[in-house]
């Protein structure tokens, strides 16, 4: 019997709470796994907004999110800002309907960053 990693074992508890067509929040997109795992889980007619600070964030994590098919993932909103102005920054008929929020706290590198 293995154990999961941080990771895996966070996507298993959001996994088992998120339904298809909940909302969900990436609060640091980082390189998109997160938002990725969110957009899957909450499925095409859900709703995923990542936030991130760095544009080459979102860029990595654009760059993920195509490499998908559009009608098999949720609409993902990507917003280069810092998840403490989440509540100011998230449509209002999601306050209080969000089905999972994920912080997985780092910074890139400032070069060479080539995740995807």
């Amino acid at each position: 019997m293995g154990f999961l990693s941080v990771l895996s074992f966070a996507h298993k508890l959001a996994g088992e709470r998120l339904v298809p067509g909940d909302a969900a929040v990436d609060a640091t997109a980082g390189t998109g796994a997160d938002t990725l795992f969110l957009a899957k889980a909450c499925g095409p007619k859900g709703r995923v907004f990542a936030f991130d600070i760095q544009p080459q964030a979102l860029a990595l994590t654009r760059a993920r999110l195509e490499k998908e098919p559009a009608d098999s993932i949720a609409g993902v909103t990507l917003l280069q800002a810092s998840h403490e102005d989440m509540a100011a920054a998230l449509p209002a008929d999601v306050h209080g309907r969000l089905g999972a929020v994920m912080f997985n706290l780092g910074y890139l590198p400032a070069e060479g960053a080539r995740w995807v």
